[in-house]
């Protein structure tokens, strides 16, 4: 089954979502459990790989790794936000545990999820998401709601306060 991805304005592809980890294992076991659902997934590897995409590639969800091997995966949330600014984020990390709600908000970042993954509660509410933003822009203004996926937490232990988070961020 394929999805057809529009054609936007500014010459970028839309798709459904992104996923950004190092692990190959991982980020291809997540865009199958994606497509699995009708949803048109990109993988990347790495924070360079992300950057490439983003210039082709206009996703309404990102997955986004904490720990990759050439940026820490919130600096690439803030950098991708920037070229993506109507997608929805979701940190997710084996090692990080967490960071404050605020922080998180700035970032757009919807949830934060532990590793391993549940990828039946992953997928479920990865669709959601899509299905529900129905191509409205994100309002940046509106409250930010955590999506309920059951595990982790935005702030969990050795979770920074948003101006240390920031100033790691600058």
């Amino acid at each position: 089954m394929t999805h057809q991805e529009p054609e936007l304005p500014t010459g970028r592809v839309g798709c459904d979502v992104i996923v950004v980890d190092d692990f190959p294992e991982l980020a291809t076991a997540i865009a199958e459990a994606l497509g699995g659902r009708g949803l048109s997934t990109r993988v990347a590897l790495n924070g360079e790989a992300a950057v490439a995409l983003a210039r082709n590639y206009n996703p309404v969800v990102a997955l986004i790794d904490c720990v990759l091997p050439d940026i820490d995966g919130l600096h690439l949330i803030r950098k991708l936000g920037d070229a993506w600014p109507d997608t929805t984020f979701i940190a997710m990390s084996g090692d990080v545990g967490g960071i404050s709600e605020d922080a998180a908000r700035q970032l757009r970042i919807k949830a934060f999820l532990n590793k391993p993954l549940p990828m039946r509660v992953l997928a479920q509410a990865v669709e959601r998401l899509v299905r529900s933003s129905g191509g409205r822009p994100v309002d940046r203004d509106a409250p930010s709601t955590w999506i309920s996926l059951g595990i982790g937490s935005p702030a969990g232990c050795g979770a920074l306060t948003i101006p240390e988070k920031l100033a790691q961020l600058r």
